[in-house]
C-alpha cells in the first residue's frame, strides 16, 4: 500500500515539474509574468513590453535599486529606533540616549514589535524590576550588525532613559 501512495506521488511530481519546465519555456508566459509583477521590482530601463525574451532582461540596465539594510549607514538604522515622543539627549553614529516620559511596558513592548518588524533572527530580552527600579535590556542581531536598547527607569524619577547602541 505505501509503495502505491509513493509511485503515485511521484507520478503528479514529474507531471507537475514536466509541466512547469513546459510553460517557463514560452516567451508570453515570461512577458505576462513581468508585466503583472509590482512596479517596484527592479526592471531594464525603457518600456515593459519591449521585453522579448529573458537575454534582453540581463542586456538592460537597472532603473531601481533596492539598498539592504546591512549597508545603510548605521545613523539611518538608529534614528529608526528612535522612540515616538522622545527627546534626544545625545547622539552618535552609533549610540542615542532618550528621555521620555511614557510608561516603561509601553516602551519596552514598542521596541520588541520594533526588533520584530526588522526582522532580526537572534533576540535576547532581560526585563527587571527591583523596587520599582526597572532595568530592561534588549538585543538583537542580524546580518552582522548587532542592536542593543537599555531601557531605565529609577522609582524616585519620572522619566525613562533609553539607550540605543548599533555595532557591526
Amino acid at each position: 500500500m505505501n509503495i502505491i501512495l509513493v509511485v503515485v506521488s511521484l507520478v503528479f511530481f514529474i507531471s507537475g515539474v514536466y509541466i512547469n519546465l513546459k510553460d517557463n519555456k514560452n516567451p508570453e508566459n515570461l512577458n505576462s509574468w513581468i508585466e503583472n509583477s509590482p512596479s517596484s521590482t527592479p526592471f531594464p530601463t525603457g518600456s515593459r513590453n519591449a521585453i522579448s525574451s529573458p537575454s534582453a532582461i540581463v542586456k538592460g540596465s537597472v532603473s531601481s535599486i533596492t539598498v539592504p539594510e546591512a549597508s545603510k549607514p548605521a545613523s539611518d538604522i538608529l534614528g529608526s529606533f528612535q522612540y515616538p515622543r522622545s527627546n534626544i539627549i545625545s547622539k552618535t553614529e552609533s549610540e542615542m540616549v532618550l528621555e521620555n516620559s511614557g510608561q516603561e511596558n509601553i516602551v519596552t513592548n514598542w521596541y520588541k514589535n520594533k526588533i520584530e518588524s526588522q526582522r532580526y533572527s537572534s533576540k535576547s530580552y532581560a526585563l527587571t524590576n527591583t523596587n520599582g527600579n526597572i532595568l530592561n535590556k534588549l538585543s538583537a542581531a542580524k546580518n552582522g550588525s548587532k542592536v542593543e536598547i537599555e531601557i531605565k527607569k529609577d522609582s524616585s524619577e519620572s522619566k525613562i532613559h533609553i539607550i540605543i547602541r548599533l555595532t557591526n
